[in-house]
């Protein structure tokens, strides 16, 4: 494992511990909070982020919209909060149609839905790019935004943010080259 990604790691568990030991009790519910009910609100923000990410990591994205906008909402709230908030709100916009007689994390049942989650997504990934403290953590937060287009078929925008990524950290540029021998070239493979 790169040596940066660790010191980034042990960052990441830093901020997250000082900022748990800075709150002093929950904070006030954020105006969608009447949608999710309450399990996310009886939690303070750094439990809240936790249970959000182990939500994202099983796969239950849209389960975890209500953890961890309860996690974003507590002022100070880092970067990576923020970048994993806007991770779910993409994968859960991105989620296939699953049987509702099983489904325990239903998907959205509209394109309609689908933009309104990406619409809240954009602004969440923006204000990690803008909290990243250094350039490596602006380039993972600014090549996540890149995928994001990307994956909404703006290519050419998902481009430009590949190359941002890549001049902010010369470890994403390789991926910002091959981006762009693909848009010249489909057929190109990662040979």
């Amino acid at each position: 494992m790169a040596p940066w990604l660790l010191g980034l790691a042990g960052a990441a568990l830093l901020a997250f511990a000082w900022w748990g030991l800075q709150r002093d009790a929950a904070p006030p519910p954020p105006p969608t909070a009447r949608l999710w009910g309450d399990a996310a609100l009886s939690l303070g923000p750094v439990e809240a982020y936790a249970r959000g990410v182990a939500l994202v990591d099983s796969g239950r994205s849209r389960a975890s919209l209500p953890y961890l906008h309860h996690a974003v909402a507590a002022p100070g709230a880092p970067w990576q909060a923020w970048r994993i908030y806007a991770s779910a709100l993409h994968n859960a916009a991105m989620a296939g149609v699953t049987d509702p007689l099983v489904a325990t994390d239903l998907a959205p049942r509209s394109s309609f839905e689908r933009v309104a989650l990406m619409r809240e997504a954009f602004p969440r990934i923006d204000r990690a790019i803008a909290l990243a403290g250094n350039p490596p953590e602006r380039a993972i937060a600014q090549n996540t935004r890149g995928q994001f287009l990307r994956t909404w078929g703006f290519q050419w925008d998902a481009m430009q943010d590949f190359h941002m990524a890549g001049e902010l950290d010369p470890s994403w540029h390789d991926q910002a080259l091959f981006f762009a021998r693909l848009m010249r070239d489909p057929r190109t493979t990662l040979e």
